[in-house]
């Protein structure tokens, strides 16, 4: 007992030292930022620049916490969903159509394919934000075509987004869903570490896994597998353990 005591201490404080190094970085830039622009007198278009920049850390810094709050409710065990008949053609092109214009501006394409007359008893919200988080990486890190795929499986419902891109670093692939877990800084610098581990935590909610692997043609191939049949819960809260991934 006093053996797991001890790592279950261990674990708390490389938590808060990692979220700490996190928070520091976005605020660090605001603070220069803020700091030079109130320095002397500056044209207009710098200070945009630089309103521009306090206005992305800013969104890094909201993204962070979210996910913090996230992750802190996994720590405690139970990570809240309302799990509901859902149709997930119609979600998956919700989805869509909110990365559409991202995607467009970068010059990529994100294409939706559905298998007819899927569903799923999910938490949308949760499946929501698992989905923004992996075509939030593939935008950001990959390159060419974003593909949102869902198709049945025996006894399950796959949804996989793939890009294009260089794919993972080999020996990420290992503890790509471990928290605050990068690639290389050259592929993947500016990202908390943190997105992959809130995918594998949804879907253990749901009962089901959440994988990455390298396409053969290149690219990066992340996928849910959700239950075809969700157990009915009593309650709003399904119990989660640690990863096996963090172990």
């Amino acid at each position: 007992m006093l053996d797991r005591l001890g790592e279950s201490l261990a674990h708390e404080r490389r938590f808060v030292a990692d979220a700490s190094h996190e928070l520091l970085t976005p605020l660090a830039i605001l603070k220069a930022e803020v700091d030079l622009a109130l320095s002397q007198q500056r044209p207009a278009s710098e200070l945009q620049a630089s309103l521009a920049s306090v206005s992305e850390e800013t969104d890094r810094l909201i993204q962070l916490a979210e996910d913090l709050l996230t992750i802190a409710q996994t720590e405690q065990g139970e990570l809240p969903v309302r799990l509901a008949r859902t149709d997930i053609e119609e979600t998956l092109s919700a989805i869509g159509r909110r990365f559409a214009q991202r995607a467009a501006a970068s010059g990529r394409a994100l294409e939706v394919s559905v298998e007819p007359g899927l569903s799923a008893r999910v938490d949308r919200l949760r499946l929501d934000q698992a989905l923004g988080n992996l075509i939030d990486n593939a935008l950001r890190y990959g390159s060419g075509t974003v593909q949102l795929t869902a198709a049945n499986s025996p006894g399950a419902i796959e949804i996989h987004v793939k890009d294009n891109g260089g794919g993972f670093a080999a020996d990420f692939l290992a503890r790509a869903f471990e928290r605050f877990s990068r690639a290389d800084a050259g592929q993947r610098d500016r990202g908390s570490g943190l997105g992959l581990s809130i995918v594998d935590a949804i879907a253990r909610a749901h009962h089901g896994e959440a994988h990455a692997r390298n396409r053969d043609g290149g690219g990066a191939d992340v996928w849910l597998v959700l239950p075809a049949q969700a157990p009915h819960l009593p309650l709003q809260r399904t119990i989660v353990g640690p990863s096996p991934k963090d172990t």
